[in-house]
C-alpha cells in the first residue's frame, strides 16, 4: 500500500529502504558508470530500480540503459526509466525498451492545489505542501495586508525579511510576500513571528509561473507572478475605498388582505449592517393592488471577524397591519470583508 505524501511530497512503502547511485558528472555519463550502478544494484539485492537518465534512441545492443535494465530484470528486478530529457514532441521519447516502465513527466500527479479565496468572491491559484493546523473555518475570512505598502522599508517589508515587519501592522493578518533573498521558508518565520496568521508567497517578473510546494512554518501558499500582481491589484483598491459596501433591492407586494389597509414596517437588520426601508408605511385602497419598497443594505466597517464568527448574517423586515396580519421577509447578506 502507498501512502499519501509526506510534508516534501513524498510518497511511498514507509518500510522500504533507498539507495542513492550518482553515474552523472560534469564529466559527462558514460555507458560503463551505466552498466556499473546496474550490477551493483542487483548485487546489492534491491527490487526496483528508478532511472532518471535519457540519451539518443540506439539499437538495443548498443543502449547501455537498455542492456543494464535487461540483466536487471534477467534477476527479478523491476526497472523504471524517465521517457527523457527532451519534448514535449514527436520521437522524443528515449527508454523504449519493453521490459523497462517508461515513466513520463505527466504520468505521477506532483500538484499540491492550495487556492486563495479573496473577500470578493474570487479564487487565485496557489500551491503549498502546509500539513499543519488551518486556519479555522473555511468560511472564516482574515485580513490580507501587503507589507510592502505599509511604510517603513518597504523593499526589506515587501521581501518579509528578517526583523522588517511591523507587528502592528501585521498581527492577526495573512501577509503578502514577495519571493528573494531570503528562503522561502524563512519568510514564513518571519510572518509568524511578528503575528501573522498566514502568508501568501508570490513571485516575481524574473520566477515567472513556476512554483515550488514548500513546507512552511504556517498556513501558507505560493502563487506565480501574474497572481501576485492580481492579490497585491485587489489590496491596494480595497484599501482606497472608504465607502461602505451596499446593495439596494426593490421588492414588490401585493395586497391580499384587505381593502384600505395600512402596514407599517421594522427591521431587525442583520450583525454588522445598518438596513433602511422606503417608504415605511404601505397603504393600499384594494384587493389585489401592487405596491414597491426599497430595501438598501449598509455594511459597518468591521477590522477582521471574530474568530469562529460566520460570514453569515441573517435579519428580517416585518410589515404589520397592526393586528390582523404580519408579513415577514427574511434578510440574509454574506460578509465579503475585510480583505
Amino acid at each position: 500500500m502507498l501512502q499519501k505524501p509526506d510534508c516534501q511530497g513524498n510518497e511511498g512503502n514507509e518500510g522500504a529502504k533507498g539507495i542513492n547511485n550518482d553515474i552523472v558528472s560534469i564529466k559527462g555519463c558514460y555507458d560503463s558508470d551505466i552498466l556499473a550502478a546496474f550490477d551493483s544494484a542487483v548485487s546489492d539485492g534491491v527490487d526496483v530500480i528508478s532511472l532518471s537518465v535519457g540519451g539518443v534512441v540506439v539499437p538495443y545492443y548498443l543502449d547501455a540503459i537498455a542492456i543494464g535494465a535487461f540483466g536487471a530484470s534477467d534477476h527479478g528486478v523491476f526497472v523504471s526509466a524517465s521517457a527523457g530529457n527532451g519534448g514535449p514532441g514527436g520521437l522524443t521519447v528515449t527508454n523504449i525498451a519493453p521490459w523497462v516502465t517508461t515513466v513520463g513527466a505527466g504520468t505521477i500527479d506532483r500538484d499540491f492545489p492550495d487556492d486563495v479565496h479573496l473577500g470578493n468572491g474570487k479564487i487565485v491559484p496557489g500551491v503549498s505542501v502546509y500539513s499543519g493546523p488551518g486556519l479555522g473555518e473555511p468560511t472564516q475570512l482574515y485580513s490580507l495586508v501587503y507589507a510592502g505598502s505599509e511604510g517603513g522599508d518597504g523593499y526589506s517589508a515587501s521581501l518579509c525579511l528578517e526583523g522588517s515587519l511591523d507587528p502592528k501592522t501585521v498581527r492577526g493578518k495573512i501577509v503578502l510576500c514577495d519571493r528573494g533573498i531570503n528562503s522561502r521558508a524563512a519568510k514564513g518565520e518571519v510572518v509568524k513571528k511578528a503575528g501573522g496568521v498566514g502568508m501568501i508567497l508570490a513571485n516575481g517578473v524574473f520566477d515567472g509561473e513556476g512554483l515550488v510546494a514548500d513546507c512552511h512554518i504556517l498556513p501558507a501558499t505560493a502563487v506565480g507572478a501574474s497572481v501576485g500582481d492580481e492579490i497585491r491589484k485587489y489590496i491596494i483598491t480595497a484599501e482606497k475605498s472608504k465607502s461602505p459596501a451596499t446593495a439596494t433591492i426593490v421588492f414588490k407586494v401585493t395586497n391580499v388582505g384587505d381593502p384600505n389597509s395600512v402596514y407599517k414596517v421594522s427591521i431587525r437588520p442583520p450583525s454588522r449592517t445598518s438596513v433602511t426601508v422606503q417608504p415605511e408605511k404601505l397603504v393600499f385602497r384594494r384587493v389585489g393592488q401592487k405596491l414597491n419598497f426599497l430595501v438598501r443594505v449598509e455594511a459597518k466597517a468591521v477590522k477582521q471577524l471574530s474568530p469562529g464568527s460566520s460570514n453569515v448574517k441573517s435579519g428580517s423586515i416585518v410589515w404589520s397591519d397592526g393586528g390582523k396580519h404580519v408579513v415577514t421577509s427574511p434578510l440574509v447578506v454574506t460578509m465579503q470583508q475585510p480583505l
